[in-house]
Formats: structure tokens, C-alpha cells, sequence
């Protein structure tokens, strides 16, 4: 019995299946969700096969290789562009992806038992919180250097990722290793979802380093283990676009790949307050963490954004570098006659995948005066990158609007003309007719006339959130009439959703199921 390969498993699934009535920014999402479940899938084959979760996970990821070369070929097929490989690309897919090619055969198996975990979370969230203490487990590790001798006072930055209720959730944590080289990390995380760990290792003499691994659900994640290399001392000299030092500003290290290595060691910009570095008056900062003809990407806080500067660590002991000019993601807000709209919330979600893994970072920032806005992140010339740009403004219809770049392209502006929006107060009760009061909600979806869905990430939704009063009442001023929208209720770090159909009237009530 032939099989196909993976690969055409995937673009038939995204091309055929429900994923193609989506909005684009939907179907990224799904992309990034369902390649995360075949990962898992495979995983878990290893595992049975006698290998330990680590090195099953490590395998996983090696064996279907980078990441943002699946998902332009799954993007591809969704968006209906008809790409198909030509012979001798066929082959060399084939031939990359033929040792997973088991995943097709148990493509609607892993389909059914995703649409029973799906049930089994659903079915345990009320319970869950009561077993989320003793669901709780402890993330450990050691450090030792070249000689394999322990390494103490190592900083240890940790990447929690979980997936409670099918949204992804990107936690940071930090402390520092014992006098034998360890770590530990209590009660961090639950086995009730699939996990995914980013722990990266700085220690000032020897080179930053960090592992990844993620893991199905009811999964424990085994010891980390690193073994750091010597570094060279390193002095940095940080100038600006205009040739002037930065003085006092923080960097941190965002990735090192050493010379001839395909290993991309990372630290996430969610991490980047807990490193500790800075620039001095004169610009200069020491971080003794590579090795010479290390590629790094150095990260800093400038006027509340983020800014990369990407270099090759040559082998003297101070070096200058600087911020190379790049468009970042801008853009204009008007209304329907044209006129600049100041003080709208902008929210970027800025979607990477460095080292072949995902990546998501959530910015925001306000137009000013003339309706313009700006983020220096993003629409980068180098990097293959995915945005969602969503602006939000009281008394008009909040709109978003999402892009895929491919490496060596620029976006250009992303202009808004927001439409007046329903004067609308909403009226929150329980299945019983009571008021929720003092509940919080927050923006997630709408989708318009024209079937144009627009998006609030769950991540960036504590930047577009509402009190209801006492009666239940909560003022949005957001949709036009019409509209079908998701509203998230949060709960801590969780959240419901609230669907309803906008009418014209200025008061709708409306009946929360949970």
C-alpha cells in the first residue's frame, strides 16, 4: 500500500479541509497549531519506539527540519495558489520528510484523537482548577563547564509555553544556578496540555547556550543538561543609525550561532529584562558570551521599542557596531472622510520562527497627532516574518489587517480608514438572568459585512480589555451593526468566549454561557 509523503498530507488537508473559508491570520494560526500536533504525534511514535521524551523530541524536530519552509508549503496550498513542487524539488521533499511519512496513514487518527483531547480539556476545566496544585511539576537542570566542573551563579532564563484551552501562552521566569551547578524551578508548570521549554544559560566566561524541547500532554520534561564552552572577553560598543553612542540603554542577546553549526542558541525578548545588561555613557557594554565568528543577533530597548543589530564577533576585544537602518511596521489611521485619527491603540503581533522554531512577540504603541504609528520591530529585509497589526479606537469598528513576508521583501505601510461604529453598551448575564458584574472582558474577533475577519490575539487582549459595572453593563463602542463578534472573558490567565450578532439598538443583552 503506497503512502503519500507528509508533506502532501498537510497541503491536502489545509487546501480541502475548513481551514480555507478562513481569514489568513486564522489559517496561520492553524498552520503553526496543527504542525505543533504532528511534532507531537511523532513524538510520542518515538517514544514507543524506546526512546526517552528528550531525545524524541529532539528527533522530531530534526526530522522535519525547518519549520518555516513547511509552512510556506501548507500556506501555499490554502491560499489557493496551486504551488506544487516540480520533479526534482518533489524528490528532494520526499526524500527529507519519507522517514515521518507514517503521518498520513494516521492523518484522521490524529485528527480524532486531537477532537477528543479537545473534548477531554473542555470537559475537565471546571475540575482542573481544583487539581491544578497537584498537577504542578518541578523543571530542573545542571551546568558544568568544558571540564565538567559546575558552574555557579549562571543565570537561567526560561520560556514556559502552554496551550490551556487551545491558546497559546508564553510565560518568562529566571534565578540564578547553586554552588553544584543546578537549578531548579518549582511547581512551574502542568502536564495537562502540551508544554514547550526555551531554557537558555548565561554565564559570563563562557559561551550562551540553550536548549528547547517540547512535549505532549501528561509528558514531564526530563533534566537539561549544558555544558558551556570558554568565551572570549568582549567588550561591545553600541552606536545609533546616526553614528552616536547609546548610552544607557538595555541590550540583551538575542541569539548566538557559532561558525559552521546549524544550532541557533536563543534568548527570547520576553526574557530580555532579566538578563541585566546595559550600555554605559559612552555606549560600551561587556558580555563575555561568545566565541570569535559567533553570528549574533544583539536586541535593545530604544524610546520603548525593540531594535536588532545583527554581527559577526570578530576576535578583538572591543568592537563597535550599530543599528542598521530597517523600515520596522508602520502605518496610518484615518477616518471614513480622511481625516487622522490621534490616539488609537495599535497592537502588533510579530510572528518569527528563528532556528526553524515559533516565535511570538506582542507590541503596542498610539498614533499621534497626524495618525501615524510606528513599531521598530519587525519588516526585517533578512527574516521570513508573519503580522497582525490590529488598531482599536473608541466609537469606531476596530480593524486588523495580517501579513506573511518572505525572506528578502518589506512590507509597506499599513494604512487604516476606521469606520464609525454602533454606540453600544452590553448587558452581561449568566444562563440564570443574573448580572456577571465586575467581570472583565476583552476584544477578540469581528467579522464584518464583507466577511472580513478582524483579530485581537489572546495575548495582546489585556491591552483591549473592559470592567462591566455592578449590573453587568459594559460600554464598547467597537463593532457596526451586523457584526459577528468574540469577546474574550478573562480569568487570570485563562479566558471564555462571548459570542453574539451586533444589533442597532444602544443597550443588548446578552446571555453568557459559562
Amino acid at each position: 500500500m503506497s503512502r503519500e509523503t507528509p508533506m502532501a498530507a498537510l497541503t491536502e488537508l489545509f487546501h480541502w479541509g475548513s481551514w480555507t473559508w478562513r481569514a489568513a491570520e486564522v489559517v496561520d494560526r492553524e498552520i503553526d497549531e496543527e504542525f505543533d500536533f504532528h511534532i507531537d504525534c511523532h513524538i510520542r511514535e518515538l517514544i514507543d519506539a524506546g526512546m526517552t521524551p528528550e531525545q524524541a523530541a529532539d528527533e522530531a524536530q530534526r526530522l522535519f527540519g525547518p519549520r518555516d519552509r513547511l509552512h510556506r508549503q501548507c500556506r501555499a496550498a490554502v491560499y489557493g495558489r496551486g504551488v506544487w513542487l516540480t520533479a526534482a524539488a518533489g524528490l528532494a521533499m520526499l526524500l527529507s520528510l519519507g522517514v515521518i511519512g507514517w503521518l498520513a496513514s494516521q492523518l484522521n487518527q490524529a485528527q480524532r484523537q486531537m477532537a477528543n483531547l479537545q473534548l477531554l480539556l473542555a470537559a475537565q476545566k471546571p475540575d482542573g482548577q481544583q487539581n491544578a496544585a497537584a498537577d504542578k511539576h518541578d523543571l530542573i537542570g545542571e551546568i558544568r563547564d568544558a571540564h565538567q566542573k559546575p558552574v555557579a551563579n549562571a543565570k537561567v532564563l526560561v520560556i514556559y509555553k502552554s496551550w490551556p484551552n487551545d491558546r497559546y501562552r508564553q510565560q518568562a521566569f529566571q534565578q540564578t544556578s547553586d554552588k553544584e551547578g543546578r537549578f531548579r524551578f518549582r511547581q512551574l508548570y502542568s502536564t495537562s496540555t502540551q508544554t514547550g521549554f526555551l531554557v537558555t544559560v548565561l554565564a559570563e566566561g563562557h559561551t550562551l547556550q540553550s536548549r528547547y524541547v517540547l512535549n505532549p500532554p501528561q509528558v514531564s520534561a526530563k533534566p537539561f543538561q549544558f555544558q558551556l564552552q570558554p568565551a572570549v572577553d568582549k567588550t561591545l560598543v553600541i552606536q545609533g543609525p546616526d553614528g552616536k553612542p547609546l548610552a544607557d540603554v538595555p541590550v540583551w542577546p538575542g541569539s548566538r550561532k557559532p561558525r559552521g553549526s546549524e544550532d541557533d542558541h536563543l534568548m527570547y525578548d520576553h526574557s530580555g529584562p532579566d538578563a541585566g545588561y546595559r550600555t554605559d555613557k559612552a555606549g560600551r557594554v561587556r558580555m563575555t558570551l561568545f566565541q570569535p565568528d559567533d553570528a549574533v543577533e544583539l536586541r535593545l530597548s530604544l524610546n520603548q521599542m525593540t531594535e536588532a543589530i545583527r554581527f559577526t564577533v570578530d576576535r578583538t576585544p572591543e568592537q563597535v557596531i550599530g543599528i542598521a537602518s530597517q523600515s520596522g511596521v508602520q502605518g496610518s489611521v484615518v477616518d471614513s472622510s480622511g481625516q487622522p485619527i490621534a490616539g488609537a491603540t495599535v497592537l502588533l503581533i510579530h510572528k518569527t520562527w528563528p532556528g526553524g522554531r515559533f516565535q511570538q512577540r506582542p507590541y503596542k504603541t498610539e498614533t499621534d497627532a497626524q495618525g501615524r504609528f510606528r513599531f521598530a520591530n519587525g519588516n526585517v529585509t533578512e527574516d521570513y516574518e508573519a503580522m497582525l497589526v490590529t488598531v482599536v479606537k473608541d466609537g469606531f469598528s476596530f480593524q486588523s489587517s495580517y501579513v506573511i513576508k518572505d525572506e528578502g521583501k518589506t512590507e509597506g505601510p499599513f494604512d487604516f480608514r476606521l469606520s464609525p461604529a454602533v454606540p453600544k453598551t452590553l448587558v452581561l448575564r449568566n444562563a440564570a438572568g443574573q448580572p456577571l458584574a465586575n467581570a472583565t472582558v476583552a476584544l477578540s474577533q469581528r467579522k464584518d459585512a464583507q466577511d472580513r475577519e478582524h483579530l485581537v490575539y489572546f495575548i495582546s487582549a489585556p491591552s483591549v480589555s473592559f470592567q462591566t459595572d455592578a449590573g453587568g453593563r459594559v460600554t464598547l463602542n467597537h463593532f457596526a451593526a451586523g457584526d459577528q463578534v468574540e469577546l474574550y472573558r478573562l480569568n487570570g490567565d485563562d479566558a471564555d468566549d462571548i459570542r453574539l450578532r451586533v444589533d442597532d439598538q444602544p443597550e443588548q443583552v446578552v446571555e453568557v454561557q459559562r
